[in-house]
């Protein structure tokens, strides 16, 4: 929850450049082990190599994997 501002103000931001694909929604999952909700927020964009750039430079492969 602690992050909902800072996603609607990314989207208000790509929202005005034209780079979004769908609007702010919730997602909430239940980790059955402990018990705990988890709720984030997120939004789509349109697939463009600024976007692939960040995601390269954020998530690296180890060992096949993303981290």
């Amino acid at each position: 929850m602690k992050d909902k501002a800072f996603v609607y103000h990314l989207y208000d931001q790509f929202n005005a450049l034209g780079f979004v694909g769908s609007a702010p929604y919730e997602s909430t999952i239940l980790d059955h082990r402990s018990g705990k909700r988890t709720t984030s927020y997120q939004f789509g964009t349109f697939s463009l190599p600024c976007f692939v750039e960040l995601h390269n430079r954020r998530y690296r492969n180890v060992d096949g994997k993303k981290t």
